[in-house]
């Protein structure tokens, strides 16, 4: 008969074999129902043999030093819960890399650019000796007479020390606000210097040989320094911003002189100096009468159109008499004294070419 001693044993070993069994089939579906298993069985039996005391619980995953070194082995010191952040953060991090590599391309890009732009800006704003030679045509700047460099984005006047011969120079359509370096060259006869940003033609003053001067389309609200230019012929100055033209009194050699488009422009009266007027254009302006055209006797053309009200007044009659052209087109209110119809052999002939070239406009004899 088996004593209570075995029988204890018995059924520890009993306990110790289901225990076994049941761990090895809840480790197949869940660690957690498993350690339950063995914790409440092994409780059952608080005064078992030594070994069913000797069974240690079956701990979690998620817990013991066993636990912790796995999960460093597998997931390099990095939870396995995580994983998602550090998906969302690795993904962060490329997206900003991109965004950074993107801009510094943008950037690169943009000096790139930047670069090209001033080196076309340096190559085209620099009066250099072979600018200077390929506007003088390929000849040798010593012996160049005439230099043309239109339209080269030129913003400073430099090296004209070298074109000692200079006779034209054509500096039309560029970039020039102000005029430095034009004494280097006082043998020059023609300068175009129109539609350019200018504000001062001062610095001309040293050019008493110039014939021809084109000043149109640039920002001039002043002439002066120009009243020395004494050998001038031909002048422009059309499309600026003048207010008076008094410079023009000494310039006794000049025949033909456009002031239009100077809007403020009111008085010819210093034009009474140029007794070898020609041609006379000033249209688009504020003038009220033709005084100081008087004593030019030989005028030949005269415009005057556009403007709002003008009296023939100070023309004369003999000027009246030999013009070719008298534009009067789009003014307002055109008067003419007594004067004017009286010219001899004139009144018919001026009559005529006065309707014909100023349709629109109102007459008052």
């Amino acid at each position: 008969m088996p004593t209570a001693h075995s029988r204890s044993l018995a059924e520890a070993r009993l306990a110790h074999s289901l225990a076994r069994k049941r761990m090895a089939a809840s480790t197949a579906t869940s660690p957690s129902s498993a350690s339950s298993s063995v914790v409440s069985q092994a409780t059952v039996h608080p005064r078992s043999h030594a070994s069913a005391r000797a069974m240690p619980p079956h701990r979690p995953l998620g817990s013991g030093s066993l636990a912790k070194k796995k999960m460093r082995g597998t997931s390099d010191k990095v939870p396995a819960d995580d994983d998602s952040d550090q998906e969302e953060l690795g993904s962060d991090d490329q997206g900003i890399k991109l965004d950074a590599e993107e801009q510094r391309h943008s950037l690169r890009s943009d000096d790139e650019s930047d670069s090209e732009d001033d080196d076309e800006e340096t190559k085209l704003t620099t009066m250099n000796e072979a600018v200077l030679r390929e506007g003088a045509g390929g000849e040798s700047l010593n012996n160049a007479t005439v230099i043309s460099l239109h339209n080269k984005g030129i913003r400073l006047v430099e090296n004209l020390d070298r074109c000692k011969n200079l006779r034209s120079l054509d500096l039309s359509f560029n970039n020039l606000a102000y005029i430095h370096g034009m004494s280097d060259c006082p043998d020059i006869r023609e300068l175009l210097l129109y539609n350019n940003p200018l504000e001062d033609a001062y610095e001309l003053r040293r050019l008493i040989k110039l014939v021809r001067l084109h000043l149109h389309n640039c920002k001039l609200d002043t002439m002066q320094g120009l009243g020395v230019l004494k050998q001038l012929t031909e002048l422009r100055c059309d499309g600026n911003r003048l207010k008076d033209i008094d410079p023009v009194r000494s310039m006794s050699a000049l025949k033909q002189i456009n002031v239009s488009r100077n809007p403020t422009l009111s008085s010819l009266k210093p034009l009474e100096g140029c007794l070898e007027l020609e041609s006379v254009s000033a249209s688009d302006c504020a003038i009220s009468s033709c005084i100081g055209l008087e004593r030019c006797s030989k005028l030949s053309d005269l415009v005057l159109s556009s403007n709002p009200g003008i009296s023939m007044q100070g023309l004369g009659a003999k000027v009246a008499a030999r013009l070719d052209i008298l534009a009067l087109a789009r003014c307002e209110l055109v008067t003419f004294p007594p004067t004017f119809t009286g010219a001899p052999g004139g009144v018919a002939k001026a009559a005529s070419r006065v309707q014909a070239s100023s349709r629109g406009a109102a007459w008052r004899w």
